[in-house]
């Protein structure tokens, strides 16, 4: 009687075992409920009423901040004497700004937003290496020393294969912060040259103005088709005459919105609920729910860096306990940490659409932003090669 209930709860805990067996029931797994998927899926690409909701979150901050500086009198004379320039893309004179957060030099643009991706990629790294590090309190060694002592093989390979999965899932994390970083190094940085918003600039009738200062550049035939924004700024220039849409907006709407999507899995409570709202497309074509078994995965390999499991706290003993608690303020630390970049990332975001750019820059920036993560987050479950590449953060 207990060699079967053993091969149940195994075959509810493995992803990749739930996946495959055809012969599971389908009333106690819904994830391999063919007709259940048919009749309720909506297409894998489509994202889910929750990421929906949180989407919206980026468009709704931006249209607050744009309502709050074409209607309110803070932003206007007789208020303030400084004004909008669009070719400064900001209120000027600085020094006159209807907000500290109006002037480019105040010190969370300066020391947050400019170097924003080193901010995101700080809290995402602390995140994914230490938010299941609690997990390590039953590391390798003490897991190997209590199987020996209680004669129980199976639990050193359950061990080894929860490793190899903690592995697993960390190396995916890295490999999704190195495809939203692609995007985000070609549209604000380099693009086999120029990159790709100061291509549209220029493609849109935009140039460097080098009336203010005489420069032998300006004379170089090439200068004003091939300089980017940051050379023409080095020049002593201005990027007036184009479309310059914003990457300040895309910076912030791309690395909070990962930040988020990776947190999902630890910080909601009912994750499992938000999991199965997600279709996946299997090998063979099958949309299927990510029901039961990927809430299982979930439930069991997710890394909960507030609290332990009550099966794990009654077994352990007090050096373990204590190693425990150490390991769950480091990842309360990690978690804390990413949290407060998030919400800063939003804050500035709404300082952002308050006090910069057009609406126009500000919208197109959020909408590409916007397909960046849908093409990190969602386009995987639609793909199997790719979700093998890169995961699902959760599962």
């Amino acid at each position: 009687m207990s060699t079967p209930s053993r091969r149940t709860r195994k075959t509810s805990f493995t992803f990749q075992t739930a996946e495959m067996t055809p012969s599971s029931s389908s009333s106690s797994n819904p994830y391999l409920s063919t007709s259940s998927a048919t009749s309720t899926a909506m297409h894998p690409f489509v994202p889910t009423a929750y990421e929906i909701a949180f989407l919206a979150i980026y468009p709704i901050t931006l249209l607050f901040g744009s309502a709050y500086a074409s209607l309110s009198p803070s932003t206007r004379p007789p208020y303030t004497k400084s004004v909008y320039s669009p070719a400064h893309q900001s209120f000027q004179p600085a020094s006159q700004a209807p907000s500290y957060f109006a002037t480019k030099r105040n010190v969370f643009n300066v020391y947050f937003v400019k170097i924003g991706w080193f901010w995101i990629t700080l809290a995402l790294v602390a995140f994914v290496a230490l938010a299941s590090r609690s997990s390590r309190a039953l590391g390798p060694k003490l897991r190997k020393r209590r199987a020996g002592k209680e004669g129980d093989a199976a639990t050193q390979a359950r061990a080894r294969e929860e490793g190899e999965a903690r592995l697993r899932r960390r190396w995916q994390a890295g490999l999704r912060w190195a495809f939203a970083t692609f995007f985000w190094f070609g549209t604000t940085q380099w693009l086999f040259g120029p990159p790709l918003i100061d291509r549209g600039f220029v493609l849109s009738g935009g140039a460097c103005d080098m009336a203010e200062r005489e420069t032998v550049l300006a004379d170089h035939p090439r200068f004003k088709a091939l300089a980017t924004h940051a050379a023409c700024s080095v020049a002593g220039g201005k990027w007036r005459g184009g479309y310059d849409m914003s990457g300040h907006v895309f910076l912030l709407v791309v690395g909070s919105g990962m930040l988020w999507l990776e947190m999902l899995p630890v910080l909601m409570p009912a994750w499992h609920e938000f999991g199965a709202a997600r279709r996946v497309r299997m090998v063979d074509g099958r949309v299927v729910p990510l029901g039961s078994a990927g809430a299982a995965v979930a439930a069991s390999q997710a890394s909960v860096p507030l609290k332990e499991s009550v099966e794990a706290m009654s077994k352990v003993v007090s050096i373990e306990a204590q190693s425990r608690q150490r390991s769950a303020q480091i990842k309360r630390s990690a978690t804390y940490l990413a949290l407060s970049v998030a919400l800063l990332s939003l804050w500035m975001l709404l300082m952002t659409s308050a006090f910069f750019h057009t609406w126009s820059e500000k919208a197109s920036a959020c909408v590409w932003a916007i397909f960046v993560l849908w093409t990190v987050y969602v386009l995987p479950r639609g793909l199997p090669v790719l979700r093998d590449i890169i995961g699902m953060p959760g599962v």
